[in-house]
């Protein structure tokens, strides 16, 4: 029907031009290695005896397509591919809550029916060349015969991002000149760790629904349409980190963003003003779609999140920034929601509230006391963007009542000292496999043993836990990483074992206390960490550490020192010192995302929590959301 009505009535011309910007902006966006992914699209162009400069020819096409699109070439091509074409299949996907035990038993046959089948000598065939591949997974690889960089490849310098600082009124605004291609990138970082208590528990949907709503001035649909016409979109991000070893130190903001072609950026920062001074979350049926589809969205990939949330779960125990932002308790937030909304014949009253709840959160976050902003793109084009964001400052001020109030402390509520919480909890998923974390207290940004806890990751990771937890044990993939804000983590993930594999973890440490690794080891675990602290980012992110975590040259040329001098000493050091200790009094926290089985209720003897976060949803949940 919706593509009957197309064609009937036409594609309007304000949705085509809006869905053509966004094609010329993702094209003409600088990204990571962009020369060497240029080159190779010239390729085919080359060996197909066609123009390799084609691919610079966008604004041509851009017209041709222009062209076609008034002359109805779309039109014609709806009624010969979609309409009037007859080769067609339709697919339909039904959840089936047996699917995991008709699986499981399908298995167990298959395996029967093979072992029958198995001769004496098939058998004997089978043991034998399982010890050989035994043998082989744990014989040293020679790995002299690879060619590879070395540690004298590494540069001990960094890349120097230069950028200034002003101010617009009170908000501090940091300028980036980079080679963007003619878009600039604005940035506005608030900071919510202000927030009062009651309406924590809704700000994931503010920063889900942010980004969907309309204005004081436009619906959803029409502001839509001219974001997508004149910017990249809004994009919003919550984040949480620390900047010392205290556990209760915590640092929560949001960063909305906003890309736009130079040409645009007039009505861009229009829009963007908007947004930030007048968001409307009035529109109920809107956020009647919003919470279904977001609900939806999210039941769907607790699979897929699992190991994220494991992650997310353990370090919430041990420091108040990481329990503020843990990823489980604001995801099921949706599920909740929608399952509340679904079991309610009249959910006014749940969309009145939450519409009054929504305003009141976004009065307190976006105010002019509470912002800083970053702009990255050509230093031309500063002046006007500077003169566009004291008109975002304004409006802010003139909209937003409590901009006046200046209540940056005043609605704080004293928690208490945050108390560390040593999570063993397995939480029960539709998975077949298991996604096992256990997370210490390590080293963070803020430590000079920060760069050797990221050497001991690598280390452990290729050494021990690969080899052992996914060659020998059959998980997909392990490993070992050290967070910024203060966290050490061990994981594995889509893994069939669960206490081999924490068992693994333990040996692994051990091994590195007792020094049982080589120099050659040592030095593959530093390339390792180099590769990431090397990564090439796109011109549009460069410095944004300054930014968001106030990360200085200095501080990165400190650790890039210290890594580069690690020594197995180092190493060592931080195994035994810093994360053993907390193992042996069982000061980690352990949480996995796994399977559900008989044999879970084994593990609460182990002093095992089992939770079952899905246990609110069925499959009938999703059919009443088609």
């Amino acid at each position: 029907e919706t593509i009957l009505q197309i064609y009937e009535e036409g594609i309007p011309e304000d949705k085509f031009e809006a869905q053509l910007h966004q094609v010329e902006l993702q094209v003409k966006r600088t990204r990571q290695h962009w020369g060497l992914g240029t080159i190779s699209n010239m390729l085919s162009y080359t060996v197909h005896d066609k123009d390799p400069l084609a691919v610079f020819k966008l604004n041509q096409y851009l017209e041709r397509i222009r062209k076609d699109f008034k002359e109805g070439l779309f039109r014609d091509l709806m009624s010969k591919y979609l309409i009037k074409n007859k080769h067609k299949i339709t697919l339909h996907f039904l959840p089936d809550p047996t699917i995991a035990e008709k699986e499981q038993l399908k298995e167990s046959l298959l395996l029967e029916g093979i072992a029958k089948n198995l001769s004496k000598s098939d058998k004997e065939r089978l043991i034998k060349e399982a010890a050989e591949l035994k043998e082989d997974q744990e014989a040293l690889q020679d790995i002299e015969k690879l060619p590879g960089l070395t540690l004298d490849d590494i540069s001990p310098t960094i890349e120097y991002v230069d950028f200034n600082q002003s101010k617009i009124g009170e908000a501090p605004v940091f300028w980036f000149e980079q080679p963007t291609n003619g878009i600039t990138h604005v940035r506005a970082k608030f900071n919510i760790s202000h927030l009062p208590e009651e309406l924590k528990p809704l700000l994931p949907a503010f920063c889900k629904f942010f980004t969907e709503v309309g204005t004081k001035n436009y619906d959803y649909k029409k502001f839509h349409t001219l974001m997508q016409a004149t910017t990249g979109g809004l994009g919003l991000q919550a984040d949480g980190f620390s900047l010392s070893a205290d556990l209760d130190d915590s640092h929560e903001h949001i960063v909305v963003s906003l890309c736009f072609l130079d040409r645009n950026a007039d009505k861009a920062m229009t829009y963007f003003s908007e947004i930030l001074a007048t968001p409307n979350f009035d529109n109920k049926s809107q956020l009647s779609d919003l919470i279904k589809n977001s609900s939806v969205e999210v039941a769907n990939n607790i699979g897929n999140n699992s190991l994220d949330y494991g992650l997310s779960f353990a370090s919430s125990g041990l420091k108040k920034y990481a329990r503020n932002m843990e990823k489980l308790k604001a995801d099921l937030f949706f599920c909740q929601l929608g399952a509340e909304v679904l079991s309610t014949s009249s959910p006014k009253g749940i969309y009145e509230d939450l519409i009054y709840n929504l305003t009141d959160l976004a009065s307190y976050i976006i105010r002019e006391e509470n912002v800083s902003f970053a702009v990255t793109g050509d230093k031309k084009k500063f002046s006007f963007v500077e003169m566009k964001l004291q008109m975002v400052m304004n409006a802010i001020f003139n909209e937003n009542s409590r901009a006046r109030e200046k209540l940056n402390h005043t609605f704080v509520t004293d928690q208490g000292k945050f108390e560390p919480i040593y999570y063993q909890n397995f939480f029960e998923t539709p998975l077949k496999v298991n996604n096992c974390v256990e997370s210490f207290v390590g080293p963070g940004y803020y430590s000079d043993v920060y760069a050797h806890s990221l050497i001991l990751g690598s280390l452990l990771t290729h050494e021990f836990f690969l080899p052992n937890i996914r060659e020998k044990g059959g998980a997909y993939g392990a490993g070992a990483s050290a967070n910024e804000s203060g966290t050490f983590n061990f994981y594995s993930f889509w893994d069939p074992k669960l206490e081999e594999t924490y068992e693994n973890f333990e040996r692994g440490l051990q091994a590195v206390c007792d020094g049982n690794f080589s120099e050659k080891q040592l030095d593959q675990a530093k390339l390792v960490t180099f590769q990431k602290l090397d990564k090439v980012l796109e011109p549009s992110l460069k410095g944004m550490v300054k930014f968001t975590r106030g990360y200085t040259d200095e501080q990165l040329i400190n650790h890039r020192n210290l890594a580069l001098n690690c020594t197995r000493g180092d190493i060592q050091h931080i195994a035994e010192a810093v994360i053993m200790p907390q193992l042996e009094k069982g000061e980690s926290s352990r949480v996995v995302f796994g399977a559900q089985s008989d044999s879970n209720e084994g593990l609460k003897t182990q002093g095992w929590k089992i939770e079952k976060p899905l246990e609110f949803l069925s499959s009938s949940y999703f059919d009443k959301y088609k």
